[in-house]
């Protein structure tokens, strides 16, 4: 399994929460593990039939993650192909399979189709969630290798609720870089999904399946209406495929 090389962050403007982190660092020096300061992180991906780009982008880019505490539950939404066998071979306890066969019919519109595209499987990986964060992850995205550390570390910091970071955003058809997405909180906040990492007791908030939003704009949408604090973190820390 290969991981694509990992874009750098130097064209993106660094803010506070650098400053927090480090504080953070610096308590830590010298201290032993202990509770809620090296928090277990669950990350959840859906997979429907595409076990190559599950073996070989997303699941990788979580193996090499500089922050090591974490279970991945991959819940395989009715797969047809040889996605269960592909992580069979995968010898590392931290991964949880769920087969996911609930018999959902997605809608046959196309918008309203992905709209919700992953939401039932999505809600079953959240019972299976034993960690104290939450972090979702697409089978055709990645994060890069600084995703966990600094999103824990922004937890740790700031005491938010979620926190979010920028996503590179690149071509599906030729893996060209297009751009980034994300953006504070205000008129134009914009939060990628896969940059999402959320305290596990909000794993009450469910993916919307009834399609006439998108699920993630929904579920973070309804956290922030809900008053949940929000910490924007101003690097590059995930690819997002369009």
């Amino acid at each position: 399994m290969v991981r694509p090389g990992a874009s750098t962050t130097s064209d993106v403007v660094r803010t506070r929460w650098e400053a927090l982190i480090f504080d953070v660092e610096l308590t830590n020096q010298g201290q032993d593990k202990i509770m809620n300061r090296s928090p277990l992180v669950s990350i959840i991906i859906p997979t429907h039939s595409r076990a190559k780009i599950l073996t070989e982008r997303a699941l990788p880019s979580i193996f090499e993650q500089t922050y090591q505490n974490f279970e991945i539950i991959v819940v395989m939404d009715d797969c047809t192909d040889n996605t269960h066998e592909l992580l069979k071979e995968i010898n590392d306890p931290r991964l949880k399979i769920i087969d996911f066969k609930k018999g959902y019919e997605y809608p046959e519109d196309p918008l309203t189709k992905w709209h919700v595209a992953g939401s039932p499987p999505r809600n079953e990986g959240l019972l299976a969630v034993t960690g104290d964060m939450i972090a979702p992850l697409d089978d055709d995205d990645m994060f890069l290798s600084n995703h966990l550390d600094v999103a824990v570390k922004t937890h740790l910091a700031t005491g938010c609720d979620v926190s979010y970071a920028i996503a590179e955003t690149v071509r599906k058809s030729d893996n060209s870089r297009i751009g980034s997405l994300g953006a504070p909180p205000g008129q134009k906040m914009r939060v990628p999904h896969g940059s999402l990492v959320y305290n596990s007791k909000h794993r009450t908030f469910k993916y919307s399946e009834e399609g006439k939003l998108p699920a993630d704009f929904i579920l973070w949408n309804s956290m922030f209406k809900a008053g949940l604090k929000f910490e924007f973190i101003n690097l590059i820390t995930t690819r997002h495929w369009l």
